[in-house]
């Protein structure tokens, strides 16, 4: 008994040791304080991957018509059913989890870079710059949010593209405000002053001495955001506006034909109604746990 225990000690220790040993241990003990979290951190997960190797998840062509009867249940052959043009439901929602994280990753870094450097550098310069731009944001602010992004949308046109940025553009002005509110705690620490009198470039204190120091909001506000960015792309494509039919887009497949045949085929509004439904909700709840785990008045919390 004592060499069995032994062995599984020693099996264990060389399991958690090094580098992949820490970060197992590290994720082990995120799932334990935040279950919810850990739930969405696996809904991020399945989206990557389903996302990337969509061609070879998906078992049909999203938009080839007729691989299956018209309407057709969910059966062996279809997993989910097909359309009211006999395409292959699951293949398609597979796909527009793919045109879901393009949107949701594209959103993420054309919003974080610009609004992060803007941010810093009106909480560094201060004065008239500072004065200007936060007038910017409140001027767009003051807009309604979706009545905002269909102007925009309607000005570039569709495709997924133009959504990306017309969702990137009044976020990234926006969330300036964040990262300004952080990096003003910052810029005025006494390191920054030392920074500055030994001659330091102002780019060089800015990206070398206030951006490590704000990292933890931006991390917080990436990771509440990204569902934000899914759901209201989903929301434009309902409406109209977003990514034209045929592509596989989760809002399309709800808003055209799935409502005409809600009654006689309702996989067809179940289907992507419960994966933008699961990956929402787990977005969310990665985002509130991370947020707990970096904001040192959170840590405590469940």
């Amino acid at each position: 008994m004592a060499i069995g225990i032994q062995i599984e000690h020693d099996v264990r220790r060389g399991i958690f040791s090094g580098t992949a040993g820490k970060v197992l241990r590290k994720a082990t003990q995120f799932a334990r304080r935040k279950p919810l979290g850990a739930f969405g951190a696996v809904v991020l997960i399945v989206l990557t991957v389903v996302g990337v190797f969509a061609d070879v998840i998906a078992p049909y062509d999203p938009l080839k018509q007729m691989v299956g009867p018209q309407l057709g249940s969910p059966s062996t052959a279809h997993w989910l059913g097909t359309d009211n043009f006999g395409r292959d439901m699951f293949s398609r929602i597979v796909f527009g989890a793919r045109i879901s994280l393009l949107v949701a990753v594209g959103c993420t870094v054309l919003v974080i870079i610009p609004s992060t450097i803007l941010g810093i550098a009106c909480a560094y310069f201060k004065g008239w710059f500072d004065m200007v731009f936060q007038r910017v944001v409140d001027a767009v602010q003051a807009v309604p949010g979706l009545i905002l992004l269909i102007t925009i949308v309607s000005v570039l046109g569709g495709g997924m593209w133009n959504v990306i940025i017309a969702l990137s553009l009044p976020r990234m002005i926006t969330s300036t405000r964040l990262k300004r509110s952080a990096a003003l705690q910052v810029s005025s620490q006494d390191y920054i002053l030392a920074a500055q009198a030994s001659g330091a470039s102002n780019w060089r204190v800015m990206m070398q001495h206030v951006l490590p120091n704000i990292i933890a909001p931006i991390i917080i506000v990436i990771s509440l955001s990204f569902g934000g960015y899914i759901l209201a792309e989903a929301s434009l494509s309902f409406l109209g506006y977003g990514i034209a039919p045929p592509a596989p887009s989760w809002g399309n497949m709800m808003a055209l034909d799935a409502r005409r045949f809600m009654l006689t085929a309702p996989h067809m509004f179940w289907a992507p109604t419960i994966a933008l439904s699961l990956v929402i909700f787990g977005m969310n709840m990665f985002g509130d746990a991370v947020r707990d785990v970096l904001d040192p008045r959170l840590r405590g919390s469940r």
